[in-house]
């Protein structure tokens, strides 16, 4: 049975991941460098968040440090969905470079945290897993926004490849919220 403070950590988590959608930006358009820095700095965090859990040895997880990591992954998942929502179409070459840096980089580290975090299921609390289990439903819910918008953005020649690269991230995330869902 899931513990009132779990409930209450879920519905403040769920109210964050809602209030927390991209703000009107000061910016008309952003380019494909501003979306690769943010891919960068979500991957930056994903690196943080796998390192954490990854490092754990015994039942001495602190969950405190886990929700850091997830709501600072969350915030840079923001950043990438206001930048771009605002950026203009891509050129081939730009969509490629998006792509790129995508397959090099979170299309590898977000399927790697997501194993990690299966495998160390068994040092978390009930109550820790429900947690862990609602930053997974809003890293799919920030990753489907993000993914959609930037496939919005990128030129047709390269979506196959963008696609396949989402398909990794995707499945990886619902691999990862039914682990914790059983």
């Amino acid at each position: 049975m899931v513990s009132i403070k779990a409930l209450a950590f879920y519905l403040a988590t769920m109210a964050v991941a809602v209030s927390a959608a991209p703000a009107a930006a000061s910016k008309s358009v952003t380019t494909a460098d501003s979306v690769i820095a943010d891919i960068n700095s979500i991957d930056a965090q994903v690196l943080i968040l796998a390192s954490a859990v990854g490092d754990v040895k015994e039942k001495t997880l602190d969950s405190s440090t886990v929700d850091v990591d997830f709501t600072s992954l969350h915030v840079a998942n923001q950043q990438g969905v206001t930048d771009a929502a605002l950026e203009a179409p891509a050129s081939s070459e730009d969509s490629s470079r998006v792509v790129a840096t995508i397959e090099e980089t979170l299309s590898i580290d977000i399927p790697n945290a997501i194993t990690a975090l299966e495998a160390k299921k068994e040092y978390f609390t009930s109550d820790q897993r429900t947690v862990i289990l609602a930053w997974l439903v809003v890293l799919q819910s920030d990753y489907n926004t993000f993914g959609g918008l930037l496939i919005k953005r990128t030129s047709e020649d390269v979506i196959p490849r963008a696609e396949a690269a989402a398909k990794l991230i995707g499945d990886a995330i619902s691999a990862g919220i039914a682990f914790y869902s059983s």
